[in-house]
């Protein structure tokens, strides 16, 4: 029963960057390519993608190159699904660490999450380059609003992290609804396809679901340099509510999770 108490915010946070730091150099330790994976996944599935869906999407990418629509969709996706996946197994993963020292329970979580913004920022840099190489110019548009999409999702992830691991320490089986759930995510998502290519009678359902919300607001401002006030004010709405949820959720069956992890 020992991290059953209340730690500092403070505190929480230190932890977690730790565990951060030893998930990314985990991750890259012993890789030959090393970050260099984090940019060949996505230019792969970009680049096939192009090749297959490019002619039937053109029209409804409203002029973008389709490459970057996807690109730029995988960016927050990425992002989205690694920290997910990874935290709902973070507390079963560090179960030993969690029983032999005294720190807060939220930390590996936190941590799982905080670790992926290293590829998150490796993948952005990489469309950056991308864009100027092909005459896109980027404005301050994108300095300005672009690390507030980042904090959002931030913010959604952590919430739903907390809460999945949690349960997950409970339950197992959540670990994999979870991958079942995020392969769902993924094509309910207007990632390979434009928003404008949803027929109308799904379109309100999938461009409100938070996900739809990060990407079209991350492609608004990378591709297009317009502020996306829609989709900002709706995905705050949402990581407010989740990120409260998470936190409520994780305190509630905190108590116990030494004993069943």
């Amino acid at each position: 029963m020992k991290n059953t108490e209340l730690f500092p915010l403070t505190q929480t946070l230190s932890v977690a960057l730790l565990f951060a730091k030893r998930d990314i150099s985990s991750r890259y330790l012993g890789s030959i390519l090393g970050p260099l994976w984090v940019i060949i996944s996505p230019l792969a599935t970009a680049s096939i993608t192009t090749m297959v869906f490019s002619v039937v999407f053109r029209h409804a990418s409203e002029g973008v190159p389709y490459f970057f629509v996807v690109l730029s969709g995988l960016l927050s996706w990425g992002f989205f699904s690694a920290s997910i996946s990874h935290a709902t197994r973070s507390l079963v993963i560090n179960r030993h660490i969690i029983l032999a020292h005294k720190f807060p329970l939220a930390a590996p979580v936190i941590g799982s999450i905080v670790g992926r913004i290293a590829d998150y920022v490796i993948v952005l840099l990489f469309l950056f380059a991308l864009l100027v190489f092909f005459g896109h110019s980027v404005s301050l548009t994108t300095f300005f609003f672009l690390p507030l999409v980042l904090i959002l999702q931030l913010a959604l992830q952590i919430g739903f992290g907390l809460m999945l691991a949690a349960l997950n320490s409970y339950y197992r089986d959540v670990q994999n609804v979870v991958d079942v759930a995020l392969q769902l995510v993924f094509y309910t998502t207007p990632i390979l396809y434009p928003p404008s290519a949803i027929p109308q009678p799904y379109r309100m359902f999938i461009q409100f679901h938070p996900m739809s919300l990060a990407v079209e607001a991350t492609r608004a401002i990378l591709l297009t340099s317009r502020v996306p006030v829609y989709e900002l004010l709706a995905f705050t709405v949402w990581s407010s509510v989740i990120i409260t949820v998470g936190i409520y959720v994780f305190h509630k069956l905190a108590r116990r999770m030494p004993d069943v992890i």
